[in-house]
C-alpha cells in the first residue's frame, strides 16, 4: 500500500453483517432470451458476467452500484456492478449499511475480500449466514467505523499519481524486446501432437499428511499447489499442468519439480525439449482458451488431445522453438526464470 498515505494501526475487524448489507442471489432460470441485462453467475471473468438477458423475462432484477460475491466454486471473488443486474443463487451482493458506496470505495474493498479465497471452496460454500459472520478488517475513522472517505482518497492517489508506475518499476528495469511476431509465421497443431496429456489420479484426502511433496490440483494460485504432502509424486518435474474442471479451467503451471495431481488437472509431458521459459509463452496461450470452458463443458484430457494451440514456426513447418526461448528471454525479468 501506499506508504504514508495509510495508518495500518487504524484498522479494525468488523462482522460483515456490520458493514454490509447482504442480499441472497435469486435463484434464477438459467436465461433463455437474450437482451442487454447482465446476468451474474459463479464466474471468475468479464466482471462476473456470463450471460446478457432480456430483463422483462428476468424473475427478479438487483439495483446497481454494489458489489457481488461468488459463494460457491470459485468463492471470494468479488466484482463491482455499476448497473442494475440479474444473477444466480451464487452470488451474494454487498450494499453498505453506512455512508455511499462509490467506484472508488469498491475498488479499495475488492482486494480485501478476494483475500478470503482461499478459506472457501466447492466443499465449503461462502453462503449468506456463513458470511453474516465472517470478518473483515478496514481502516477505521475516529468513531469507530469504516473510514470511506480514507478508502476513496487512497484509491485516488494511486490514479492520480502520473509517477506512481516509475517508482514501483523504475524505467531502467525494463528491457526493450527486438524480437517480435511482424514477419513470423504461425502454425496450428493439436496438444496431442507436441504434447502426451496425461489426466491426474484420485486420492483420498483423509488419507494425506503433511510432507515435502507438492500436491497440484484445480486451484487458481501457489502455482497449482494445494499444499506439500507425503504421497510420493506421480509425475515428473518439467511438464505443464492444466485445471480441466471447475471455474479455473484452464489456469496452467509449470512445474519445476516432481509433483502429485489430483485428478481435476491434466498434465503435459513436451514431447520436445522444455524449458522454463517456453513454458512460460506456452501458458500464456494455454490460458487464453479458458472463455471455451466451464464446469458444464469441461476440458478433459480427450478433448484437450483434440485442441487446436497456435504456435510460431520455423522453415520446415515446425514449432519454432528456438524463436520462443528468445523471445521470452529478452522480456524484462526473464533472468527469474533461471
Amino acid at each position: 500500500m501506499n506508504n504514508g498515505f495509510l495508518n495500518t494501526e487504524n484498522w479494525a475487524e468488523h462482522k460483515y453483517s456490520d458493514v454490509f448489507i447482504i442480499e441472497r442471489g435469486y435463484y434464477n432460470k438459467r436465461p433463455e432470451e437474450y437482451g442487454k441485462m447482465k446476468f451474474i453467475s459463479a464466474s471468475i471473468n468479464n466482471n462476473g458476467v456470463t450471460d446478457k438477458i432480456n430483463p422483462n423475462i428476468v424473475e427478479k432484477v438487483y439495483k446497481g452500484n454494489c458489489i457481488t460475491v461468488v459463494n460457491n466454486g470459485y468463492a471470494g471473488e468479488a466484482f463491482y456492478q455499476k448497473d442494475d443486474f440479474a444473477c444466480s443463487h451464487d452470488v451474494n451482493i454487498l450494499r453498505l449499511k453506512q455512508g455511499t458506496l462509490t467506484e472508488n470505495i469498491a475498488m479499495f474493498l475488492l482486494p480485501i475480500i478476494r483475500k478470503e479465497r482461499f478459506k472457501f471452496n466447492y466443499g465449503r460454500k461462502w453462503r449468506y449466514d456463513r458470511m453474516k459472520k465472517t470478518k473483515i478488517k478496514l481502516p477505521i475513522n475516529k468513531k469507530g467505523n469504516p473510514d470511506l472517505e480514507l478508502m476513496s482518497k487512497y484509491i485516488d492517489s494511486l490514479f492520480n499519481k502520473e509517477e506512481l508506475y516509475k517508482k514501483l518499476i523504475p524505467e531502467n528495469k525494463f528491457i526493450k524486446n527486438k524480437l517480435n511476431f511482424k514477419n513470423i509465421k504461425w502454425g496450428l497443431f493439436a496438444y496431442k501432437d507436441i504434447f502426451e496429456v496425461k489426466k491426474g489420479k484420485r486420492v483420498i484426502m483423509t488419507d494425506l499428511t503433511a510432507g515435502k511433496y507438492p500436491f497440484v490440483s484445480a486451484i487458481d494460485h501457489h502455482n497449482g499447489v494445494s499444499f506439500k504432502s507425503n504421497i510420493v509424486p506421480n509425475h515428473p518435474a518439467n511438464t505443464i499442468t492444466v485445471n480441466y474442471d471447475g471455474n479455473g479451467v484452464a489456469e496452467a503451471y509449470y512445474q519445476s519439480e516432481p509433483f502429485w495431481a489430483l485428478d481435476s488437472t491434466n498434465v503435459l509431458y513436451p514431447k520436445f525439449k522444455l524449458t522454463p521459459h517456453i513454458a512460460m509463452f506456452l501458458i500464456t496461450l494455454i490460458k487464453k482458451e479458458k472463455y471455451r470452458f466451464s464446469y458444464g463443458r469441461k476440458w478433459h484430457k480427450e478433448r484437450m488431445e483434440n485442441s487446436i494451440i497456435r504456435l510460431p514456426v520455423s522453415k520446415n513447418g515446425q514449432p519454432d522453438w528456438d524463436f520462443i526461448e528468445n523471445y521470452i528471454k529478452e522480456i524484462a525479468y526473464a533472468k527469474e526464470l533461471n
